[in-house]
C-alpha cells in the first residue's frame, strides 16, 4: 500500500480532528489508499485524490483550499 507523511503538526493534527486535510504537492502522487504515517508511525488509513493542478503564479488559486489545509 502507497505511503503519505504528515509530518507537519498543523497539518497532521487537523486530519485526525476533521476526517479530511488538502496538501500541495510539488509532483503529482499516486491515487487510491495510503497509509498515513507520521514521524515514521502509522496513524491511519486514508484515500488520496488528486484534485486540480494549482497555478503558483497565481495565488486566488489556493484560496478555496485554505480552509481544509490546517493552515487558515
Amino acid at each position: 500500500m502507497r505511503v503519505i507523511h504528515f509530518d507537519v503538526p498543523v497539518v497532521r493534527d487537523f486530519l485526525l480532528r476533521h476526517g479530511v486535510v488538502y496538501t500541495l504537492r510539488r509532483h503529482r502522487r499516486s491515487v487510491g489508499r495510503a497509509i498515513a504515517v507520521s514521524n515514521g508511525e502509522a496513524i491511519g488509513v486514508v484515500y488520496v485524490e488528486y484534485v486540480k493542478t494549482i497555478d503558483l503564479n497565481n495565488p486566488s488559486d489556493l484560496m478555496p483550499y485554505v480552509p481544509m489545509s490546517g493552515f487558515n
